[in-house]
């Protein structure tokens, strides 16, 4: 708890019930406003992680089929020529 704030309770404390009560409902609506924005973070987070996820998969997934065309080169070069009647070792 800050150092001021028994000072500020005493003087809410101090003011009439109705001054209290706006007080009281000024807290309730900070803290509401807090809780949305806590859950507005948490969305974005969410999101932002769901979007980097994708860039991670589609990263992977290119990667794959880069890796398949080299394997698929390679193997044409492996394959026996039927025109020549030669077989590659």
């Amino acid at each position: 708890m800050s150092t001021n704030a028994p000072v500020i309770l005493e003087e809410i404390k101090a003011l009439p019930p109705e001054e209290q009560e706006q007080v009281r409902d000024g807290i309730l609506q900070l803290q509401d406003r807090q809780r949305q924005w806590e859950e507005q973070k948490l969305e974005l987070r969410r999101l932002q992680a769901s979007s980097k996820g994708k860039g991670l998969l589609k990263a992977l997934l290119e990667d794959r089929i880069r890796e398949r065309m080299r394997e698929e080169a390679w193997l044409k070069t492996r394959q026996p020529r039927r025109d020549s009647g030669v077989i590659n070792a």
